[in-house]
């Protein structure tokens, strides 16, 4: 932008020492083989002092560079940038640290005449700093987070087994007591039965959530129609009859992964309004731009906005397990695999009057 301004305007060499950056007005110099060698501060400002350390920019002026900072010749991808600029006219930018003042700079510069560079140096060390520790703190979190897949698989693993003795043992006992006329056996068995069901499921939603940072995404077109319609008939036949498809439009994805999403936030739906006389699901799109939204809507009990942050984490459940079943892992899945994919998902709801969950794709 400031080169851009630059080059379009008349500004004087004498105005730009008022810029609030480090200015160097130069001379080319160049050996006998026509090779760019040195560089002679015509002018400076004394920002451009300063970042160098020196006290007065007299110190700079009307000397070469190699001469003050006393090296043996320029830094050789300066002397490539500084003869695209002289030889096409073009501008050129490039980030440099500085040793001598232990900074790092933004350079751009241009020629205003032949053999002569603009060259202006704008203070990035700040940026710099806080993008090494950004840089920093991303690395512990993936870290962090490729720990904890690890533990979440091992766990869920490792429960299988004694999960399979425990449902072993509750047969063996309903097996033993099939004749008995004791209600209250009977009914702890069912309850063991119910549990390790429940348990089983919830291990095996955990491990789909540690496995899905690991797999990879094939990004292509989806016909969203065709996709919902083959969910329905597949998981939900008895229930066609409730559910209204529009005519959703296409989008970029990864077709495994948001089948999955399809398939939880459909089945959530059904579940939600299950014990609505009729029940209404349906799934419409709206095209805005370069992005799509699909939107799953059903007229079940709803839930309140006022917890709609616990909605999408792990093992968080609005509504009680003896109400409706469930793990507490499914929508927490839904987005991780619409960040993984580049989308959005949200919620809106009034508690007792159904939900709307909303994905956003791109085209």
């Amino acid at each position: 932008m400031l080169i851009e301004q630059l080059r379009k305007s008349e500004i004087k060499i004498s105005k730009l020492h008022k810029l609030p950056h480090a200015f160097a007005h130069v001379q080319v110099l160049r050996n006998s083989e026509n090779e760019i060698s040195d560089l002679f501060y015509l002018s400076v400002n004394d920002d451009y002092a300063q970042y160098f350390g020196f006290h007065s920019k007299s110190h700079i002026e009307n000397k070469r560079y190699t001469e003050i900072f006393q090296l043996k010749e320029l830094k050789k991808h300066w002397i490539q940038h500084f003869d695209q600029v002289i030889n096409s006219g073009s501008k050129e930018s490039f980030l440099e640290y500085s040793k001598e003042s232990e900074r790092w700079f933004d350079i751009h510069c241009l020629s205003p005449a032949n053999e002569e560079l603009i060259v202006l140096f704008q203070d990035v060390t700040e940026y710099k700093s806080h993008e090494a520790k950004i840089n920093k703190l991303n690395e512990k979190l993936q870290t962090s987070n490729r720990e904890l897949e690890a533990f979440s698989y091992s766990v869920s693993h490792d429960l299988r087994a004694p999960l399979r003795a425990i449902n072993g043992f509750a047969k063996a006992l309903e097996s033993t007591t099939a004749y008995s006329s004791d209600k209250q056996t009977h009914h702890y068995i069912n309850r063991i039965n119910e549990n390790g069901m429940r348990m089983g499921q919830l291990i095996d939603d955990l491990l789909q959530f540690s496995r899905l940072s690991r797999e990879s995404i094939v990004l292509k077109e989806i016909d969203v129609t065709s996709m919902v319609k083959n969910i329905v008939d597949t998981y939900h036949s008895k229930q066609k009859k409730n559910i209204s498809i529009g005519r959703l439009p296409v989008v970029k994805g990864d077709l495994n992964l948001l089948q999955q999403v399809f398939i939880n936030l459909i089945s959530n739906a059904i579940k939600f309004s299950s014990k609505i006389k009729t029940p209404q699901i349906e799934v419409t799109g709206i095209e805005l731009d370069d992005k799509v939204t699909i939107i799953i809507s059903d007229n079940g009990v709803g839930f309140d906005m006022a917890h709609k942050d616990k909605l999408f984490k792990v093992f968080e459940r609005l509504h009680h397990q003896d109400d409706f079943k469930g793990t507490g892992v499914g929508l927490a899945l839904c987005k991780k695999i619409i960040d993984k994919i580049g989308g959005e998902i949200w919620a809106k709801s009034d508690l007792g009057k159904g939900a709307s969950f909303f994905v956003q794709l791109k085209k």
